[in-house]
């Protein structure tokens, strides 16, 4: 199937790093390899059919790709500190193409950026009164005792009164979150 070059971007970018390399087993029209170029991925790609590699031949080698900055070079030491945050390095440069080049970033998120991040509690808590606010007055309106994993996605049986409260508090629940 044709895929959207977003699609295949937003997976290249989740799961490799640049000069990683990328296997597309079935070329098709090179949407994979013209991203993976386009990200500063390594890439190989094969097809049964002659057709298919001639329509990617054509166009990868057609295809116009972002400038990037040699690494090794004194524009590249200071786009390399702007996109780390860093102090622009002092080391002497010479323009080297094997040190690579300055590629953007999209940062990777892991389970374990996830558990590590403190900004977690902060967020938690500042939705947690309200969340407990809105819980209470659905069930008082319902005469009801939910918990929060307990309140129903649908409010088809609700009351006009609870369909209020339960609006409030699954927008509020999904912004938390």
């Amino acid at each position: 199937v044709q895929t959207n070059t977003k699609v295949i971007e937003r997976c290249i970018l989740m799961t490799t790093d640049p000069g990683d390399l990328v296997l597309d087993p079935t070329c098709g029209s090179g949407t994979t390899a013209a991203v993976a170029e386009q990200w500063g991925r390594r890439w190989i790609t094969v097809d049964t059919s002659r057709v298919a590699l001639a329509l990617a031949r054509a166009r990868i080698m057609g295809a116009r790709y972002p400038f990037y900055l040699l690494a090794d070079s004194r524009d590249g030491q200071l786009k390399e500190a702007e996109l780390t945050r860093g102090a622009p390095s002092s080391a002497p440069t010479r323009g080297n193409i094997a040190h690579g080049f300055v590629y953007e970033r999209v940062p990777h998120i892991t389970l374990k950026s996830i558990a590590n991040n403190a900004e977690i509690d902060v967020i938690w808590e500042k939705y947690q009164d309200l969340l407990e606010s809105l819980r209470q007055k659905l069930n008082d309106e319902e005469n009801k005792n939910w918990q929060e994993w307990e309140i129903p996605r649908s409010d088809e049986k609700l009351s006009m009164g609870g369909k209020v409260f339960h609006e409030k508090w699954w927008q509020q629940r999904i912004a938390r979150q």
